[in-house]
């Protein structure tokens, strides 16, 4: 069936495997979805941008919970938030980058 249909109790929708490349992946429940996003929320380096209208930070991004807290929302922020640099670090290391310099060398 290539067509998607849909009434108010089924939903049938076949989807090729050009389509799911292309866009990055159709995702017809929100388990693989919310995976997803724990594995980029894990991945991040820099900085992370949530928008929401309502967001429970006690959301599991990933199920089963067979590691405790580890994949809750708020869980991972705070991981986040723990594993930055200072802000007293990011600014000299930006100073460093204009003046082309390195403070372990000084």
């Amino acid at each position: 069936m290539s067509e998607i249909s849909s009434n108010l109790f089924t939903f049938k929708a076949s989807l090729s495997r050009g389509n799911r490349k292309k866009s990055g992946g159709f995702r017809s429940d929100g388990a693989t979805y919310f995976e997803a996003v724990a594995e980029v929320l894990d991945k991040a380096t820099e900085e992370i941008y949530i928008t929401d209208w309502w967001l429970s930070p006690e959301i599991y991004l990933k199920r089963p919970t067979v590691h405790g807290h580890y994949w809750q929302l708020d869980y991972i922020l705070k991981r986040k938030a723990v594993a930055r640099p200072s802000r007293r670090e990011r600014l000299g290391a930006e100073r460093d980058r204009e003046e082309g310099t390195n403070m372990a060398e000084r």
